[in-house]
């Protein structure tokens, strides 16, 4: 599973890279599910593969869904600290 995550946030870069959107997100959202499911919602693969997504989102021109993943980002990144600080 590890490798499929990889290979699918990179397919979606590639897709991306080739103005090719609709395929470059569902290959992003296919691989963020997984790394939610199999680690950290807060795991530098996960915010990479999130990242990916609203970066993805800014070249869409969709500049709202942009700044609402990275809001999503942060969120997951500071509830991941806190579980973190009280363990």
């Amino acid at each position: 599973v590890l490798l499929l995550k990889g290979a699918l946030n990179s397919l979606g870069l590639l897709r991306k890279q080739q103005g090719r959107f609709a395929e470059a997100q569902s290959l992003y959202t296919r691989a963020s599910s997984l790394y939610d499911t199999c680690t950290s919602t807060s795991s530098p693969d996960a915010v990479v593969c999130r990242h990916n997504l609203a970066e993805l989102a800014l070249a869409a021109g969709d500049e709202t869904r942009a700044r609402a993943i990275q809001l999503d980002i942060v969120r997951r990144v500071e509830a991941g600290t806190e579980r973190s600080a009280a363990d």
